[in-house]
């Protein structure tokens, strides 16, 4: 009566689940160095969004300079990076004169922040006439 049961259990042979845990295995080893890039490339480009905001808060700057001193066009070395604010959510901004007419940016993730690792840059081009 016991062989009977025993011959009507179906199941995964070992060959079978060695198999299935193979398959996975390839699948595992593609997958995630590709989600790995994918997810570098989207911090890099929320670097590259908060690059946007440092070129918006230049000219914001700018637009600023030349009102308050009867259209006199600024220079990269009358806009301060403490008048343009150093955080952009979670990357840090930084700035330096690049030429008298020109502002370099770097965006930064914050270490330990859901961005941390994305960087980015961009130079915002002052008013020249």
């Amino acid at each position: 009566m016991k062989r009977n049961i025993l011959k009507n259990e179906k199941g995964f042979t070992l060959v079978e689940i060695i198999a299935v845990l193979i398959i996975l295995g390839i699948l595992a080893a593609v997958a995630v160095p590709r989600y790995m890039s994918l997810t570098a490339d989207a911090k890099n480009s929320s670097a590259q969004t908060a690059v946007a905001e440092a070129k918006a808060r230049v000219n914001q700057a700018a637009a600023q300079y030349i009102l308050a001193n009867d259209g006199a066009l600024p220079e990269a070395s009358h806009l301060a990076a403490s008048d343009l604010g150093t955080a952009a959510g979670d990357f840090t901004l930084s700035y330096a004169a690049s030429g008298t007419t020109g502002i370099a940016i770097i965006a930064t993730g914050v270490a330990g922040g859901p961005a941390d690792g994305g960087t980015a840059a961009g130079t915002a081009v002052l008013p020249t006439s």
